[in-house]
């Protein structure tokens, strides 16, 4: 199993600048960068892939794993 494909089991380990996938049951929602983290309250935003948009996630909710950067064409 590759470094992309392995889940993040503790939030201490993103920072602001990781590139994410965030899944929700068994799909991919988004893909995104780290923001913020607050580990206080268990949560992270992100900044959307191709939108822009911050979005909140609570870690307990979702499943994440880091996202392999895209090839240059």
């Amino acid at each position: 199993m590759s470094a992309a494909e392995r889940w993040i089991l503790d939030l201490s380990v993103l920072q602001s600048g990781d590139r994410i996938e965030v899944w929700d049951e068994d799909y991919e929602s988004y893909i995104g960068t780290v923001g913020q983290v607050s580990l206080s309250l268990g949560v992270l935003w992100i900044l959307e892939a191709g939108t822009g948009a911050r979005r909140l996630f609570p870690f307990e909710g979702c499943r994440m794993r880091r996202a392999p950067l895209a090839l240059a064409a």
